[in-house]
């Protein structure tokens, strides 16, 4: 099996959504992780699908009420089939539903587990023979993780196995230390010149070390895990090629900037040589290089 290589979703005329949509037929069995008021697909569109959620769809709705969302974007929040509050679907899922799902999809939910080894493993017994699963990842380069080191394999075997149920102190740390804006926003275009990056949390750091002085007890949301499409590949194919996770990066398309598209499937282990992981570290540092060139130091 071949390594992939990066595309561009403009190259093939298609966005996200559109993307998306087009990998799969409505008679097929799907299920969106953590959809949330934002879900990729629609039960009102005729699909036969289900949903997992870190919450019940009335817990989500009065979540989302109290911290002012619309009336219209809540109504997106669909009924949830599934809770899974750590990620790991073995034991929320029944077990006649293993190996029946022609078709997963997940949007910017992989940084926020914190065991993502255990994760990938679990959507593998799901996974029908010729199913595949879609991950839509945020890119650092177009959001507030502009300024954090990439997320590395190592730290990935680390919480598997260490059997993580929670995000490691120094994720919590510095999901709230070293998160930025420019010109306030903390999302923004590809290409765009960074000339006025701020610091987005403006607590002070006392306070932040508070947040980890003591031993976590329950699920603290972070932004675990930073990457490129690149990083991300390098990771998968690593852990593809220990034998770990049973599932190959069949596909890796960017917009660019903002985000990209990562299409897993089944696969036994394709070993990566040496040379193939410097490349791959090597396009990792040049896309981070390419973002950072943009900054403009005051």
């Amino acid at each position: 099996m071949s390594l992939p290589f990066v595309e561009f979703l403009s190259d093939i005329g298609m966005n996200r959504i559109e993307f998306v949509l087009s990998q799969f037929t409505k008679d097929q069995k799907l299920l969106e992780i953590g959809g949330s008021y934002n879900p990729i697909l629609h039960r009102t569109d005729g699909l036969n699908m289900y949903t997992v959620d870190h919450d019940t769809q009335d817990n989500l709705i009065a979540h989302y009420t109290r911290n002012n969302l619309s009336l219209e974007t809540i109504s997106n929040i669909q009924r949830v089939d599934f809770v899974v509050q750590d990620g790991n679907l073995d034991g929320a899922i029944p077990d006649e539903h293993l190996g029946t799902f022609d078709f997963c999809i997940s949007s910017h939910n992989i940084e926020h587990i914190p065991n993502p080894v255990a994760h990938l493993r679990s959507i593998r017994r799901l996974l029908s023979e010729k199913g595949s699963f879609l991950m839509v990842v945020p890119d650092k380069r177009g959001c507030f993780d502009l300024l954090r080191p990439l997320t590395s394999t190592g730290q990935w075997l680390a919480a598997y196995i260490q059997s993580a149920p929670f995000h490691s102190l120094s994720a919590i740390y510095d999901t709230n230390s070293i998160v930025v804006a420019n010109h306030r926003e903390v999302t923004w275009r590809n290409g765009e010149v960074f000339d006025h990056l701020e610091m987005a949390n403006g607590n002070p750091l006392k306070d932040i070390y508070e947040l980890i002085s003591k031993p976590a007890t329950a699920y603290t949301d972070a932004h675990a895990w930073v990457f490129t499409p690149h990083s991300m590949l390098l990771i998968l194919c690593e852990l593809n090629a220990l034998g770990l996770t049973g599932l190959y990066p069949n596909r890796v398309l960017s917009d660019g900037g903002g985000e990209f598209i990562v299409e897993l499937i089944k696969s036994e282990p394709v070993q990566i040589s040496h040379a193939a992981r410097l490349s791959l570290l090597s396009r990792a540092c040049r896309e981070q290089a390419e973002a950072h060139m943009r900054i403009v130091i005051a």
